[in-house]
């Protein structure tokens, strides 16, 4: 079998447990004590800046808050960003990673960053 099969068979299983578990009204939860043997989420008592955007099918706001549930003892400050005020067009799930976001996207989180470190 040659690597690039390999490597497909291997992505295209991935990709159908995320979709399974992005389905699943416990979502990540529905992983625990099977996948997942043990988590942690609740000893992280850091403060936690999630960035979402908007126009994301996956990650809605539903998803979110309940992924943000689980880290029941950390400081959660929620930034979610509105594609339509940035003149993007769509953003979607992965949009924030690719280039067209460079510029008006990846600055947030450097800021956030920079602020904790200054301030914080």
């Amino acid at each position: 079998m040659q690597l690039a099969d390999i490597l497909l068979q291997y992505y295209s299983c991935r990709s159908l447990e995320w979709a399974q578990i992005s389905r699943s009204k416990k979502y990540i939860r529905s992983c625990f004590g099977r996948e997942i043997a043990r988590e942690f989420y609740g000893n992280i008592n850091q403060e936690i800046h999630w960035l979402s955007i908007d126009d994301d099918a996956i990650a809605t706001k539903r998803a979110l808050k309940d992924m943000m549930n689980y880290y029941s003892n950390a400081l959660i400050t929620h930034h979610r960003i509105s594609s339509a005020n940035l003149g993007l067009g769509r953003i979607g799930h992965a949009g924030f990673f690719k280039g067209k976001a460079r510029e008006k996207l990846w600055k947030l989180p450097v800021d956030i960053i920079e602020n904790e470190i200054t301030y914080g």
